[in-house]
């Protein structure tokens, strides 16, 4: 599910694409896409910096869990198989 509130803050500040605000501040846009996309879970640390850059007053709304793994039960429990959605 993508990180609207990351997105929308990232807007707001003047960056038209993920990518150009992940240069500007010196970050590895594939992470941050990855964070945008939720793709990759969005950790306190990230949406600390977030927030602080976007000017977000509460980074909290900028965490995500990225991508949850669930598992699929096989006829064996001893084989169940992690999946990511």
């Amino acid at each position: 599910m993508k990180n609207i509130e990351l997105i929308n803050a990232r807007l707001a500040s003047g960056f038209k694409r993920a990518t150009h605000a992940a240069n500007a501040y010196g970050w590895n846009p594939n992470t941050y896409r990855s964070h945008e996309n939720g793709n990759g879970p969005t950790t306190e640390e990230f949406a600390n910096l977030y927030a602080v850059t976007f000017n977000v007053e509460d980074a909290s709304k900028l965490l995500s869990k990225g991508r949850e793994e669930k598992i699929i039960k096989i006829k064996d429990e001893s084989q169940s198989l992690p999946i990511r959605h």
